[in-house]
């Protein structure tokens, strides 16, 4: 069965591949690292689902998906495999553009969203 997608991207799909891969990892610390993308989702009579992109000094591509909810768990993730010239650099793509975010991690926002719900 089908799920319906909760998630209305700006892109239809994202970078696609085995060799993209998003791996949970333990919290990590935000600072001293390059904010690339945030977005945020609100469901009526639910809190705001929230994933925030970084990239750090060493080029590590570093997600986190969080909400304001103090009983919504959130979750971190690295991504890896992505292609260098796919990820924003300082000048170029609007923060809000999504159509360089890999299809996998955008199946564990959703899949994330889905089990805080």
């Amino acid at each position: 069965m089908r799920m319906t997608k909760m998630i209305q991207w700006d892109t239809n799909k994202g970078p696609m591949g085995r060799h993209i891969q998003v791996r949970e990892i333990a919290h990590f610390d935000a600072r001293g690292k390059r904010s690339l993308y945030r977005r945020g989702d609100e469901f009526l009579g639910k809190a705001c689902f929230n994933m925030d992109i970084w990239i750090d000094r060493t080029g590590r591509l570093l997600a986190r998906c969080w909400s304001h909810g103090t009983d919504v768990d959130s979750r971190s993730f690295e991504v890896v495999g992505l292609a260098s010239d796919l990820i924003p650099q300082t000048h170029g793509r609007s923060n809000n553009d999504d159509s360089w975010i890999p299809e996998s991690l955008r199946r564990e926002y959703e899949e994330w969203i889905r089990e805080e719900f």
